[in-house]
């Protein structure tokens, strides 16, 4: 039954009942209302404990900011001219940096001649492709059929599992017949990614079917008697049909080397050439094999019919036709950062005591012819260096004498280095040092080519100008780098991006914006919550009015040490003690204030003492300002700080009274409902009595109309 709400109770009896009822219930209710209002405070109270501890973790984080030296090292930066661009970092040093680009980082590209169609055939037998990525790198194979089509070759680079990071495009020139060329390029800049080719999509130069051992040991005897001296061949040229057979007589002898019988060889075929073409001829003592092709780009075929030639059994081929055809297929010439490798051996040449390489004027292979260019010069007269006589019986001797012949015909005391590996044969020529800009070597006037195995033609190398590098110097410190974004070891806290040849002055500077918003932030929040806190724990004496917060001392607490803490003074062995010396002010209402202005200039002027105020002093151990006032908040803060006590216990007090309140609400409704009860009973009773009272009304009524 809900407590006094019988809508009818007094209605029988005329009494006001139900009022009455709730008039006593009104007043029973008073305590537990007051208990409400009470609770009401109490939350309302917790909601202001939680926006000030909200307010000072804010500071806090102020404070922490502030502890940080880390916070103080950042820097803005200015750069002037258009060579690159920069910027700066936390640890970046004030100074000032000219930076002289002389180029950009490059892709290597390699492109080929051009083609009429991008599907059509540009191989007439089945070859091998291979290139690599880096002067180090692996080795990339690719088996081409006869047929390959330049879209084909594209696929198959770009397809390959194995690629390490090169792309193939067709470019159409849209100049002439042929406007269709293919493009090679890495993926990424510098030297790192140069691209070298090691066989060209080509046909491949004749070459033995079958092994052929000849040593000194095991002679090869090559005459007329026994009839395996001859080689029949045919040759055409670019705008000729194939010529008629020739027959090549290799002088009788008895060969003891393989490079005997190659010289042999070639100089039966250019004794017999229609067309005067220089045949080169070689022998790889590791494969054992001979290799036949021509010294220059001339020829457009060359048709050897071994079956018809009696020395294709000796030289190791088989009987049947060998069709070479140079000028087809597709030959790809580097185009940006060309003739930055240096020269190579085109062939192997093998010296040992057992196979000496004899190099005198006698003999006429002793010369190389060379030009030289520095880096302001044109391109120098030619040079010829001599290599002096002698007997060579390994490469790295021979090399020595090389460099030593090239060093001394140089005209601009070049300090040149000459190698020869021995795995792969080959000698390799190049700059020991930077002076060089261009060297060509025209091995087609040099005596010493066929000994070095240089093919006839003109090697040019350019050490310096055909980087792939990205060149730069610092302060006159001269760099290179493979990339011309994200250049972050040159200058500490700076990144830099290269964007043109050309000077740029950069200009680092100490930036303190970060620290000044801080300090000023820092300032503003704890005044605004010193204003909020005074005005909700005071009292008004005109309206006589209670701040929510009236009476809790422990806001009084906070508010005093706060406007201490802030006007206490730091010794840290500097000239910036106390936050006044940065322009802070209070005035006598307590207002905290932050002069912006005057805080600047001092960053300006003294920003290292300012530093050491909020970080402290690690040489002897002081804490700064930062660490303090942090540790100071945390106080108020933390699970067990001040303000977490106090608002427990508020919390604890509230739920002990809404407790109470559900406890003395139950207890009120279960005693109106027993009095609801008895005063049913007495309408019900008052009801019989009134119904009683008429009937003897009734009653006595009708005795006095009988007495009359």
């Amino acid at each position: 039954m809900a407590t006094g709400s019988i809508s009818t109770l007094g209605l029988g009896s005329g009494l006001e009942l139900q009022s009455m009822l709730e008039q006593l219930k009104e007043v029973d209710q008073q305590p537990i209302e007051k208990k409400k209002a009470t609770v009401t405070s109490l939350a309302e109270k917790i909601e202001e404990f939680d926006a000030i501890k909200a307010s000072l973790i804010s500071i806090r984080k102020n404070a922490l900011d502030l502890s940080l030296g880390s916070n103080f090292l950042e820097t803005s930066t200015k750069v002037s001219g258009t060579a690159i661009e920069a910027t700066s970092v936390s640890g970046a040093k004030d100074m000032s940096h000219t930076i002289n680009v002389t180029a950009l980082a490059q892709f290597s590209t390699w492109n080929s001649e051009g083609v009429a169609s991008k599907t059509g055939s540009i191989l007439t037998a089945d070859t091998t492709f291979s290139y690599r990525l880096g002067e180090n790198g692996n080795t990339i194979s690719l088996d081409l059929d006869s047929g390959t089509t330049l879209q084909g070759l594209v696929n198959k680079i770009n397809d390959d599992e194995s690629n390490p990071g090169v792309t193939a495009f067709i470019a159409d020139t849209g100049f002439g017949e042929k406007p269709y060329k293919l493009v090679l390029r890495s993926n990424e800049s510098g030297e790192e990614n140069r691209l070298f080719i090691d066989s060209q999509a080509k046909d491949s130069a004749p070459e033995s079917d079958n092994e052929v051992a000849i040593s000194a040991v095991e002679t090869l005897d090559i005459t007329s008697a026994l009839s395996n001296n001859q080689i029949i061949f045919q040759e055409r040229l670019a705008d000729g049909s194939l010529g008629a057979e020739k027959t090549a007589t290799i002088a009788d002898g008895t060969y003891t080397s393989g490079s005997d019988l190659a010289a042999a060889i070639e100089a039966a075929m250019e004794a017999e050439s229609e067309n005067s073409i220089n045949y080169k001829v070689s022998y790889d003592e590791d494969t054992k094999k001979f290799s036949i092709k021509e010294n220059g780009s001339q020829l457009h075929e060359l048709v050897i019919s071994w079956g018809d030639s009696s020395s294709a059994s000796a030289l190791g081929f088989d009987p049947s036709d060998d069709v070479w055809k140079p000028q087809t297929g597709l030959k790809l010439s580097e185009s940006t950062g060309a003739g930055a490798t240096a020269p190579q051996s085109d062939e192997k040449v093998f010296i040992s005591a057992d196979s000496p390489s004899d190099i005198s004027a006698a003999n006429g292979n002793n010369g190389i012819v060379f030009r030289e260019r520095l880096a302001d010069g044109s391109l120098g007269a030619e040079k010829t260096a001599t290599i002096a006589d002698g007997s060579y019986t390994s490469g790295a001797d021979l090399a020595a004498a090389v460099e030593n012949a090239m060093k001394d015909a140089s005209e601009n005391s070049i300090d040149y280095k000459v190698s020869y590996d021995d795995e792969t044969k080959k000698f390799t020529i190049s700059e020991n040092g930077s002076e060089l800009h261009e060297l060509q070597i025209q091995w087609q006037k040099s005596s010493a080519a066929s000994e070095l195995g240089f093919d006839s033609e003109v090697d040019t190398y350019k050490p310096y100008d055909s980087s792939l590098n990205a060149r730069l110097s610092v302060d006159n410190i001269a760099y290179q780098r493979q990339s011309n974004s994200g250049i972050t070891d040159l200058i500490q806290g700076l990144t830099i991006e290269l964007k043109e040849p050309g000077i740029s002055t950069i200009g680092v500077e100490s930036n303190f914006e970060t620290v000044e918003n801080s300090i000023i932030e820092m300032v503003g929040t704890l005044n605004t919550l010193r204003i909020d806190m005074n005005a909700k724990s005071g009292y008004d004496l005109d309206t006589g009015e209670k701040g929510i917060l009236f009476g809790e001392s422990a806001i009084t607490r906070i508010d005093d040490e706060i406007k201490s803490f802030m006007e206490q003074k730091l010794n840290i062995n500097g000239r910036i003690t106390s936050l006044y010396d940065m322009g802070l002010t209070i005035d006598s209402e307590g207002t905290i204030s932050m002069d912006a202005k005057k805080l600047r200039e001092t960053l300006a002027a003294n920003a290292q003492d300012v530093i050491k105020f909020f970080t402290g002093s690690p040489e002897n151990g002081t804490k700064g300002f930062g660490d303090i006032l942090y540790d100071k908040i945390r106080q108020y803060t933390s699970p067990n700080g001040l303000l977490s006590a106090k608002t427990d216990t508020t919390r604890t007090r509230m739920t002990n009274i809404e407790s109470q309140i559900e406890k003395d609400t139950d207890i009120l409704n279960r005693r109106y409902d027993t009095m609801t009860m008895q005063f049913v009973k007495l309408d019900s009773y008052m009801r019989q009595m009134q119904s009683e009272a008429a009937f003897l009304d009734q009653f006595f009524d009708s005795m006095k109309k009988s007495d009359k």
